[in-house]
């Protein structure tokens, strides 16, 4: 399909194997994430109903995996928890399941864990 191929508004370009998940972790707020073309794994995010989404943002680093930065097939299920924190579990194109975490403490998301 071509709307998983091509940027859009400007973005990047998202892998033609990406899904799409969305996850709110306070009210108002929506997260977006797919994985880019590139194999990285991006997040754009509403703030608040009616304000527009965030410029999309590479999450989750590029752990190395046989010496080889781990890039990403797909988004696979993503969960948001009473504490405003939030999992992500993506597929590797190397077949690796891999979760990254969102800390409403430090507002960052964690690197890439094979689980």
């Amino acid at each position: 399909d071509a709307t998983h191929t091509a940027a859009v508004g400007g973005g990047p370009a998202l892998s033609s194997l990406s899904r799409i998940a969305a996850l709110s972790r306070a009210a108002g707020l929506l997260d977006v994430l797919a994985v880019a073309g590139t194999g990285e794994l991006l997040v754009t995010s509403r703030p608040a109903v009616g304000q527009p989404f965030t410029a999309p943002a590479v999450v989750g680093g590029a752990p190395l995996v046989g010496g080889v930065p781990l890039r990403l097939a797909r988004v696979e299920s993503c969960v948001s928890l009473a504490d405003g924190s939030a999992v992500v579990a993506a597929i590797g194109r190397e077949g690796g399941t891999w979760l990254t975490r969102f800390d409403p403490g430090t507002s960052t998301w964690s690197t890439l864990e094979p689980i």
